[in-house]
């Protein structure tokens, strides 16, 4: 029994020695794919529309923990910067919100209307990761990206009340590790915040009950209807280095 287990601590012994100069080395080309939960660390309230009757509509829009796939492709200029393209995909959960709407005159409408969905951000950005120190077959690294977000909202409503989320800048900052199970493979972890400050329109058709025939408006942009939802992430993935 103790041989077979000097055995098997032989072999650990001699894995991790072969693996202790293993690191992302320059002239190297990266693929990396990782996925992980998104922590939204906003949310749009009171979200306002006035349609051209001055009839007002206002509603909270909150932003639930979702999925995140994170793709990107590389090239290690030397030890130290590695430059690359990263794209990624995220999806959020907007649970079902009451809509106030009141009357020019200031008479409230019954809270029948409700609306919710998901939204969906897609991301391309340009990045640079940054490897000051190295640990063996660890590579800890910071990450800065920066490029264009594309937001998305499916919604779902009682009435034919509906939102959409402009599209915005996206500036991410990160820290990771790779840490080096073979001389190309590598598994990833990464903490990140991504910036993302969008604004939002109400797109109303009001219940055909009180205004017949009804009418078809869109809501206007307005300081009070931007909010920043830039989520926290955390990704698990692999690495390939090659």
């Amino acid at each position: 029994m103790f041989k077979k287990a000097n055995v098997v601590i032989l072999a650990l012994a001699t894995v991790l020695l072969a693996s202790a100069s293993l690191y992302a080395q320059a002239n190297q080309w990266m693929f990396g794919l990782g996925i992980g939960p998104s922590f939204p660390t906003g949310s749009y309230h009171n979200i306002q529309f006035r349609d051209p009757f001055n009839d007002l509509t206002s509603m909270n829009l909150d932003l639930k923990t979702g999925p995140l796939l994170n793709g990107k492709i590389g090239y290690a200029v030397n030890d130290t910067f590695t430059l690359g393209l990263s794209a990624e995909w995220e999806s959020h959960k907007i649970p079902t919100t009451s809509v106030q709407d009141l009357l020019s005159n200031g008479t409230p409408i019954a809270e029948l209307i409700t609306a919710g969905g998901r939204m969906h951000t897609f991301s391309i950005m340009p990045f640079v990761e940054i490897r000051p120190i190295k640990f063996a077959n660890i590579s800890p690294y910071l990450g800065l990206a920066a490029g264009g977000s594309i937001n998305r909202v499916g919604s779902k409503s009682s009435t034919v009340n509906s939102f959409e989320v402009e599209n915005s800048a996206a500036f991410k900052v990160s820290a990771g590790l790779d840490y080096f199970f073979t001389k190309n493979l590598a598994f990833n972890t990464e903490v990140a915040w991504k910036y993302n400050h969008a604004a939002v329109k109400i797109k109303s058709t009001e219940n055909p009950s009180i205004d017949n025939p009804p009418d078809v408006s869109t809501g206007i942009n307005s300081p009070n209807n931007q909010g920043s939802i830039s989520p926290v992430s955390l990704l698990f993935g692999l690495r390939y280095y090659y």
